[in-house]
């Protein structure tokens, strides 16, 4: 299984460098190849960045490969120098006229649009496999209320708004909504405040086919600890979806109740269902003995009573000490012999405390359940404990000093469950090279227009750098190779589009610099063109520093909640069905 992961991850490895350098690298080719064309001279032209593995020579130009394979530059003096990045170099005198510069300057964003459309035709053809109820624009289930990280509960903020499940999102900011996933989006990139400063969205949605409007304040909800991200969160969570059942649970209520493969849930004691989230809610709200369930079969409705099953959902686990001075207990039942493990330790006091080592004793005394070691802890309260653990078939004797933490036994977690699966459909879209092209410019005008816009939550930090966009093509490469492809389509894009900006040092700055000169019929200096290609350079990699620290500080606190997720994996009861 290791080996498994291990190729995995260097299959992702070669996915992440090959598209990310060869996004780059193909607009420098771009570059390049049109140099060429128009006879310009190009001193230096190098696969990749920093310190030169090797290189040759042919003609005029130096080709190189360099140690880090993250796209690639070349150097043209004529076109103005940046010493910083290029080095210095004798230009040839020759005047440029603008269509040279035009052309040279414009040339990377095309072949960054023609390496898109390639992409975009292969997964035109290959498509792309979505969940059938993400095309919804229905509320399947919205929360009731959300707590942020200090415990503090507040309303929905879409019930607030007087929405409904079932109700069909029309527009947001008049923004027409065309999947589910468009409704998070605009929410997210909202402009709209009201008279106080605080966000809102309007609403436009249709209920019973009648069309209302409505007025929606979002939360702002914290993404990241360690980064103090935060995005408007409205409260939907969930689109409509079809209960149909897929696979019934041998012995469960539903197969006492004659449910079958092919049903249809529609509504439970009367009321609508609209989603799994919507009948989980109820069931773990009402605690009902017995319900009543409105079964779709065979084009009639049917009306069976069922007695849900309460069945365990998490372990218990005793806490000692708090955030930052923590160590929890949990029982690990997987072995053939269940033992009491180590479940997290956090702090240096808790440091010898190894995850998942086997706690075997505690002063001497052996421990088999957690309600033994709770009431071993409260009778050595304020006295030296010493255990023995064991971790990876080693024994050891951990002590801890004189401490008075706080102790704290949380009980199993119980959960409601009919005994059903339901069926998963996914659909295969073939969208056209020209939608993704459309939608990727959409995606990258709207981020740029809400960066400067005073009423947007969209920040600098909410950019990402090259960390942030390998993490993503990592991630694509392992879970859907076709993401993967979407993703390198809408990078192209936003490489092509941000390259072509009016500013210094980028393909747009060499544009605005041709037409100032075909213009005004005077070529600029070349040292102003040096001096403020520089500046801007410096600016650009404060700029890139900025991006880059948050999104590895990003990286931490998405390992931190990766680490959450496997701690409540480690407590987590399997349930077969739902």
């Amino acid at each position: 299984m290791e080996w498994d992961a291990w190729l995995l991850n260097l299959w992702a490895i070669f996915w992440m460098l090959t598209f990310f350098g060869g996004s780059i690298f193909i607009h420098e080719f771009g570059h390049f190849l049109m140099a060429k064309k128009r006879k310009l001279y190009v001193p230096t032209f190098s696969i990749g960045f920093g310190p030169k593995i090797f290189s040759w020579k042919r003609g005029e130009t130096v080709y190189c490969i360099s140690l880090f394979p993250l796209g690639g530059y070349v150097a043209l003096p004529q076109m103005g120098e940046v010493p910083i990045l290029e080095g210095s170099s004798t230009a040839p005198t020759r005047t440029l006229s603008f269509m040279d510069k035009f052309l040279v300057a414009v040339m990377g964003a095309v072949f960054n649009i023609l390496f898109a459309f390639i992409i975009a035709t292969i997964l035109w053809v290959v498509g792309l496999s979505v969940p059938e109820q993400d095309r919804s624009t229905e509320i399947g289930y919205i929360v009731p209320e959300w707590s942020d990280e200090f415990g503090i509960t507040q309303p929905s903020p879409a019930l607030q708004a007087g929405l409904q499940v079932g109700d069909k999102i029309l527009a947001i900011d008049d923004q027409l909504i065309q999947c589910f996933s468009d409704i998070e989006k605009y929410i997210i990139l909202g402009t709209h405040r009201g008279t106080q400063g605080h966000a809102q969205s309007r609403i436009t949605f249709e209920r019973n086919r009648q069309t209302h409007h409505t007025v929606l304040r979002p939360l702002k909800v914290q993404t990241n600890l360690l980064t103090n991200d935060f995005v408007r969160f409205s409260g939907i969570i969930a689109p409509k979806q079809d209960l149909t059942i897929e696979r019934i649970e041998s012995g469960s209520s539903a197969e006492k109740i004659g449910l079958q493969p092919g049903d249809t849930i529609v509504a439970i004691d009367d009321q609508p269902l609209y989603s799994f989230l919507g009948l989980r809610a109820y069931l773990n709200e009402k605690k009902p003995e017995s319900v009543v369930l409105g079964i779709q079969r065979n084009g009639e409705l049917l009306k069976l009573a069922c007695e849900p099953l309460k069945v365990a959902q998490q372990k218990a686990w005793l806490q000692m000490g708090e955030k930052n001075k923590l160590l929890e207990f949990y029982v690990d039942e997987q072995n053939k012999d269940t033992c009491i493990k180590i479940l997290t330790s956090q702090g240096e006091f808790f440091v010898p405390f190894t995850e998942d080592a086997i706690v075997r004793s505690c002063n001497g005394i052996r421990i088999n359940n957690l309600n033994d070691l709770y009431a071993l802890l409260e009778s050595f309260r304020g006295k030296n404990l010493m255990f023995e653990l064991v971790h990876n078939g080693k024994s050891q004797l951990v002590s801890l000093p004189v401490t008075d933490l706080n102790l704290q036994l949380h009980d199993m977690q119980y959960t409601y469950r009919l005994g059903i699966l339901f069926q998963q459909k996914m659909i295969l879209m073939h969208p056209t090279p020209w939608k993704q092209f459309a939608q990727s410019i959409q995606s990258t005008l709207e981020t740029f227009s809400r960066l400067v816009n005073k009423n947007s939550d969209i920040k600098v930090q909410h950019l990402m750098g090259a960390p942030g966009i390998m993490r993503l093509l990592h991630r694509f490469s392992t879970d859907d190779f076709r993401r993967l492809l979407w993703f390198i389509v809408l990078l192209n894009i936003n490489l092509a589009i941000l390259n072509l900006f009016p500013i210094p040092v980028l393909d747009g700055g060499h544009i605005l610099f041709a037409c100032i000169e075909k213009i005004s019929g005077k070529a600029l200096p070349g040292r102003f063109i040096s001096t403020l290609q520089t500046v801007f350079v410096i600016l650009f990699w404060g700029l890139m520093l900025y991006v880059t620290v948050f999104d590895l500080r990003r990286w931490q606190g998405d390992l931190q909640m990766e680490s959450e997720q496997k701690r409540l994996e480690k407590l987590a009861i399997p349930i077969q069905l739902n």
